[in-house]
């Protein structure tokens, strides 16, 4: 299989970034310095240098430099919608607030473009009901047609086998066709669990992770396929 480097950007939870990617089949790493992105065919990149700003779809496997396009081509397409988020009594999640870039369906639905971090019941391709503020925000409503894809969401243990490293739990995912972003601010990782992919050995995965001491999870957003999934027998090794 051939590899290639690519520059493209990346929108993340904490934030935007450039960065250099390493294309493999249908798959590109971006190697961003404390952070760990897989993003697979199709999906959106996303870069922003200051006030100005540069877009760039996934064509074919990935933007390469010449594809990426600038400022005002595409912008248009992304709008920022705000999601409130209860707390729990452990004071959890350790944010108030998530922003999730979406790109409008219709004046008041958008369908999500972004991995959520701690919105729970929803999923990265979600159409969602929004209402725009005074100020102009959009702020999200209730979630009208699920993706199929389901949200999970790792977080790898500094003292086990992995080392907390994020970038090992995607290389872990990847050859499975889950793709996902890792967030160092948080020590996380999201997955997008597309819903034509092996549910089972994603849980078999998921289970032999929390068995050997590599992660703990949670089930963010999930449909009745993945509930009625058994993971099978875990390995050995």
């Amino acid at each position: 299989m051939v590899a290639s480097a690519v520059v493209l950007g990346v929108h993340g939870a904490g934030g935007h970034d450039a960065g250099v990617g390493v294309l493999v089949g249908d798959w590109c790493r971006v190697l961003i310095p404390d952070r760990s992105y897989s993003v697979g065919r199709g999906q959106v990149v996303r870069r922003e240098v200051g006030a100005g700003r540069e877009d760039g779809v996934l064509v074919g496997h990935a933007v390469v430099v010449g594809e990426i396009r600038p400022a005002g081509d595409t912008s248009d397409r992304f709008v920022k919608v705000v999601f409130e988020l209860p707390r729990d009594d452990d004071g959890w999640p350790p944010v108030a607030r998530e922003g999730l870039w979406a790109v409008p369906v219709t004046s008041d639905t958008v369908r999500l473009e972004n991995s959520p971090w701690f919105v729970r019941g929803v999923a990265n391709g979600d159409l969602i009901r929004v209402r725009r503020g005074e100020d102009g925000q959009m702020w999200a409503g209730e979630r009208l047609e699920w993706s199929g894809y389901c949200t999970i969401r790792i977080i790898p243990f500094r003292e086990g086998p992995l080392g907390g490293s994020r970038q090992r739990v995607l290389d872990a995912f990847t050859p499975l066709g889950v793709t996902g972003e890792g967030i160092a601010q948080y020590g996380m990782v999201a997955l997008d669990v597309p819903p034509n992919v092996d549910l089972a050995a994603v849980k078999r995965l998921l289970r032999d992770g929390v068995r050997d001491g590599w992660w703990d999870y949670e089930e963010g957003c999930v449909g009745d396929a993945w509930l009625a999934t058994e993971p099978g027998e875990t390995s050995s090794e």
